[in-house]
């Protein structure tokens, strides 16, 4: 199948025959100087085109309304938007379509199921995170459910009183969110105004905590004592029948943390860096925050805005922590699947 050519290209083509080249030597220079293999007839068929119409682009008249934007150069932009990673319809019509409009180039689109979508927004991850994330997976591809239920999850998170949700569009087809190409990247824990810490087990939800202030390994020790034991106390769980889930945030790490969940006689879970998609209680602060903000009125201040939070916390449906801790096999099957990389958790 010929190449889609430009019409920068097609103008070479034209330049070249009205200095008086061969069609062949025309084919030639192209294929050595620009490894484009552009058969003869079609540099015939520009030439005569330009000459009749002083156009690159525009085709022969057929009976009937002519196809705007024929299907073949259609699925060209298709594969053009995929190459270049969501570039602009815009783009790609002044780029490659002059002689049409954008809106004609999305309707083309839109026939072939491709469509704008708002960019999902995943973690980074390098070479190196995926590697760990892959062997985490791995090594605990074998646990039940019933091994996962042991695990108390954990995270701090923040939540906007107010604010956009800063969406990006991507033209894609259906089914692709979670395809790199069309993926958002962030960094985890972006913006806010409350900033709470919260933790996850298999009776229900642990205790809230509203944080003040910087946060530091102290800090977030006193947060523990108090919120974490507080929640081993209330559900009547010993120390050597759980595992305590934290990330890599330098906080969690630290030698004054790790000495005192040492003192403490605690047990952590091991956990791959950049993997909020693994955590399931980032299921529960969506939750929160979609129940929070269905609040009829919804807070005014951020005083309210954590009043409301915990009230909606106090009340997480018991059947739906079920169902998160339930997901992690599969959780880890996806993550295997994709040596790595994002899923769609």
């Amino acid at each position: 199948m010929a190449p889609h050519l430009l019409p920068k290209t097609r103008a070479q083509i034209v330049a070249l025959c009205e200095n008086g080249a061969s069609i062949y030597k025309i084919a030639h220079q192209f294929l050595q100087l620009h490894n484009i293999r552009i058969h003869p007839s079609t540099i015939s068929r520009i030439c005569k085109r330009y000459c009749k119409t002083r156009s690159f682009y525009s085709s022969n008249s057929k009976a009937g309304r002519p196809r705007v934007l024929k299907h073949a150069d259609a699925r060209f932009a298709m594969l053009q938007m995929a190459r270049t990673r969501g570039s602009s319809v815009a783009k790609i019509q002044r780029e490659y379509f002059p002689e049409v409009s954008a809106n004609t180039v999305r309707r083309c689109l839109r026939k072939l199921g491709i469509y704008a979508y708002a960019r999902r927004r995943v973690p980074f991850l390098n070479s190196h995170h995926q590697r760990g994330r892959l062997a985490w997976a791995t090594d605990h591809a074998a646990w039940l459910e019933r091994d996962w239920r042991r695990v108390i999850f954990s995270d701090e998170s923040k939540f906007n009183l107010f604010g956009s949700d800063g969406r990006r569009y991507v033209w894609r087809r259906q089914g692709q969110e979670y395809n790199p190409r069309y993926t958002q990247k962030m960094v985890e824990h972006g913006g806010g105004s409350v900033m709470v810490w919260g933790c996850i087990t298999r009776n229900g939800p642990g205790r809230l905590h509203l944080i003040e202030g910087r946060m530091t390994a102290r800090v977030y020790t006193q947060i523990l004592e108090e919120e974490l034991l507080g929640t081993l106390a209330n559900y009547h769980l010993s120390k050597r029948s759980v595992l305590f889930q934290h990330d890599n945030d330098p906080k969690h790490t630290a030698k004054h943390t790790t000495k005192w969940l040492a003192n403490k006689s605690l047990s952590t879970f091991p956990w791959p860096s950049n993997s909020p998609d693994m955590n399931i209680i980032e299921h529960v602060w969506d939750y929160l925050d979609r129940q929070v903000h269905l609040r009829s009125p919804p807070p005014q201040n951020t005083k309210e805005l954590y009043t409301m939070l915990k009230e909606e916390w106090n009340c997480i449906p018991m059947d739906f922590i079920n169902q998160l801790y339930d997901s992690m096999p599969r959780r880890l099957d996806e993550l295997i699947v994709a040596k790595g990389g994002n899923t769609h958790y």
